[in-house]
C-alpha cells in the first residue's frame, strides 16, 4: 500500500519545518536555492531516454544581512569576533553555466549529471572601523572554473503513474585550489567558505512527488538534503543543507507553460572556517517554459527573496534569473 499523495507531501516539507526552527548553528546560504526545472525529479520530462539541458543562472547579492535585517557596512565590520573587526565583502557576483545530461535508463529508474562552470568576482576590503579597509588591505578573487557535480539517480517505481520518486547521489569536488586566491600581496588566503566550490564530496538524499490538479494545472513538491562525507584539504566542511521546492505549472495555453515555484534552503554552520556562516532563504520564482517543437523547450525564471535569514554579517542573495534549453531524444 502506496502512501496517499497528502503524506507524501507532508513527509517532504516536514523536514524543512524542523530545520527553520532558530538555530545558532548555520552554513553557507549561498549556492543551490535556484527554480527546478525538471518539475520535482523528471516530471517535466518523464517518458524520455535521454535530456540534454543547458542553463545560465545570474545570482545578485546586493544586500548585506545581519539577521533578518540589512546592515550599514561600517557597523557590520565592527559587530564580528572576539577582536571586534571583521572583514565584510563589497561586492560579490557570480555566473553559473550548467550542463545538465539526464538518462533514464527504464520507466522506473533514472540518472542525472549536472556540471557547473562558474565565473566568480568577490572584493573583500580590509577589517577597518570605517568598513572600507587600508590601501593594498583588500582581498579579490576572481575566478573561472568548474564547479561542484552533482550525479543524482532516482527510483520511481512506487507507483503505475511513476510520479513519487527518490533521490540518492553524490555532489563530486570541483577544480579547486586552496591556495590561489589571496590579497594582492599573497599574504592572506580569502575566507573558505567564500570560494564557489567546496573542496569535498556530499551526499545527496532526497524525494519527490507530482501530479495534476485538473486538466490544466499541475504541481509538484521536491525535498534534497546534502551533507559532506570529508573535508577539503584545509579542514574545511560545509554545513549541511536542506532544499524544498514547490512548484505550479498551468498548461492551458498553447505556446507557453507558466509556472510558479517557491524555492527555499536552510544551511548549517560550516567547519574549519574563522566567520559564522548559515542561514535560511525562501524565494518565490515565476517562470515560463515554451515548447519549440516537440523535442525542445526553452525556460526562464526570475528569483525574488521573499524571506532571508542569516546568522551574521553576510552578502545575501538577491533576486536573480535563470534561462535556459532542454532538448530530449
Amino acid at each position: 500500500m502506496y502512501p496517499s499523495p497528502v503524506r507524501v507531501m507532508a513527509m517532504a516539507v516536514l523536514p524543512f519545518i524542523l530545520a527553520s526552527i532558530p538555530n545558532t548553528a548555520f552554513a553557507c546560504t549561498g549556492c543551490a536555492c535556484t527554480p527546478d526545472v525538471t518539475g520535482g525529479g523528471r516530471g517535466l520530462t518523464a517518458g524520455t531516454q535521454w535530456t540534454l539541458g543547458l542553463r545560465s543562472d545570474y545570482p545578485n547579492r546586493p544586500q548585506l544581512y545581519l539577521g533578518m535585517t540589512t546592515a550599514r557596512r561600517g557597523v557590520a565590520n565592527t559587530v564580528g569576533p572576539a577582536c571586534g573587526l571583521q572583514a565584510v565583502d563589497r561586492v560579490a557576483e557570480e555566473r553559473r553555466y550548467t550542463t545538465d545530461v539526464d538518462y533514464s535508463a527504464s520507466p522506473a529508474w533514472g540518472v542525472s549529471l549536472q556540471l557547473p562552470f562558474v565565473v566568480h568576482h568577490r572584493e573583500t576590503p580590509g577589517a577597518t572601523l570605517d568598513g572600507y579597509g587600508l590601501a593594498g588591505s583588500d582581498q579579490y578573487e576572481r575566478t573561472s572554473t568548474v564547479g561542484d557535480a552533482r550525479l543524482v539517480g532516482r527510483y520511481h517505481g512506487f507507483s503505475s503513474r511513476h510520479n513519487v520518486g527518490i533521490l540518492f547521489g553524490l555532489k563530486l569536488p570541483g577544480s579547486y585550489t586552496p591556495d590561489a586566491l589571496a590579497d594582492p600581496n599573497g599574504n592572506t588566503a580569502i575566507e573558505r567558505s567564500l570560494h564557489p566550490e567546496t573542496g569535498t564530496t556530499d551526499a545527496i538524499v532526497g524525494g519527490y512527488y507530482f501530479n495534476d490538479l485538473n486538466k490544466h494545472w499541475s504541481y509538484f513538491v521536491q525535498s534534497t538534503y546534502q551533507s559532506a562525507l570529508d573535508s577539503s584539504s584545509n579542514h574545511y566542511r560545509p554545513g549541511n543543507g536542506l532544499n524544498v521546492d514547490l512548484g505550479l505549472r498551468y498548461r492551458g495555453f498553447e505556446k507557453i507553460r507558466p509556472q510558479l515555484q517557491l524555492n527555499s534552503r536552510h544551511a548549517f554552520r560550516d567547519s574549519g572556517t574563522t566567520t559564522d556562516t548559515g542561514g535560511t532563504l525562501v524565494y518565490l520564482s515565476p517562470g515560463l517554459m515554451v515548447p519549440v517543437g516537440k523535442q525542445t523547450s526553452i525556460f526562464g525564471f526570475v528569483r525574488l527573496p521573499i524571506h532571508r535569514t542569516m546568522s551574521n554579517d553576510r552578502l545575501a542573495p538577491g533576486y536573480s534569473c535563470s534561462l535556459g534549453v532542454h532538448r530530449s531524444f
